[in-house]
């Protein structure tokens, strides 16, 4: 995956945060789906179809996943954190590489942070200059 400027990176944001919306609601899913246990006392055909289709859902599901993962990393992001809805997006900033970081509710991506670094240490774009 290559870098990204801030400008390319808010211009796929819209985009972007749509695709991570449908994939918090695909993992919320999942996570259900991947509990549930499911005993069969006396097995009939009924119950190994049944068996069969909810596995094909799961799959199904599981794919949609990966699919959309692959989209965000196409637009040049990753999910950084799938339940806060962050993403990060690879840069060059001051002759650095960092992650440009963005989460849902903000407007526009001001905050950065270095590759090994966590959400919790990103800190805003303009002090990036003061390295």
């Amino acid at each position: 995956m290559g870098t990204v400027t801030i400008k390319q990176a808010e211009k796929v944001l819209p985009a972007a945060s749509k695709i991570l919306l449908e994939l918090q609601a695909l993992n919320h899913i999942l996570n259900i789906m991947e509990e549930v246990e499911i005993e069969i006392d006396e097995p009939n055909s009924k119950h190994f179809k049944f068996v069969t289709k909810f596995n094909k859902s799961l799959h199904k599901m599981s794919y949609e996943f990966y699919c959309l993962l692959e989209k965000l990393e196409l637009k040049g992001c990753l999910v950084k954190d799938i339940e806060d809805g962050v993403l990060v997006f690879p840069a060059i900033l001051a002759g650095r590489e960092v992650f440009l970081s963005w989460q849902f509710g903000e407007e526009n991506i001001g905050y950065w942070h270095e590759i090994d670094e966590d959400f919790e240490d990103r800190r805003k774009i303009v002090e990036l200059t003061l390295f």
